[in-house]
């Protein structure tokens, strides 16, 4: 693995999840939890010979009362637009949406291996869709960091 995205998406809803009756919390085997954070593998492409865009495998379900599906994280993007950075997710085949904006520049270290790191990670109207609408636009979700 030549890097992760490390997240801890959002402690309220991993809270809901874990405790609701039913509830689920599904990962494929290449997503890890630790340090309080799921543990996304970098695509062998990332970081873009630009180190503008970095592609995220693996795939997180959150399933709520009963096990019905509350959210998904698969096809994890996090790359630089004309409107600044966003965490996009795949929606579908060949489409992507803007998930989550991510205020700012980055915070840069190079000691040991690089780290980019977002304090402000913001729900966009269409990833309050992705959650059912539980969250309005603009709620604040946990920071992340691209560790390569």
């Amino acid at each position: 693995m030549t890097g992760v995205l490390a997240w801890g998406v959002k402690q309220s809803l991993l809270s809901y999840v874990t405790s609701a009756p039913g509830g689920q919390l599904l990962t494929t085997k290449d997503v890890r939890w630790e340090d309080g954070a799921f543990r996304f593998p970098l695509a062998d492409s990332a970081p873009g010979a630009d180190g503008e865009s970095f592609d995220v495998e693996g795939v997180v379900r959150f399933h709520g009362h009963f096990s019905m599906l509350v959210a998904e994280l698969s096809g994890l993007r996090i790359a630089r637009g004309d409107a600044g950075w966003a965490l996009s997710l795949a929606d579908g085949e060949d489409s992507r949406v803007d998930a989550f904006a991510l205020d700012g520049e980055p915070e840069r270290s190079g000691d040991g291996p690089g780290r980019l790191d977002w304090a402000d990670v913001r729900l966009t109207e269409a990833g309050s869709e992705g959650f059912g609408g539980h969250y309005p636009p603009g709620t604040l979700f946990d920071p992340l960091a691209v560790i390569f």
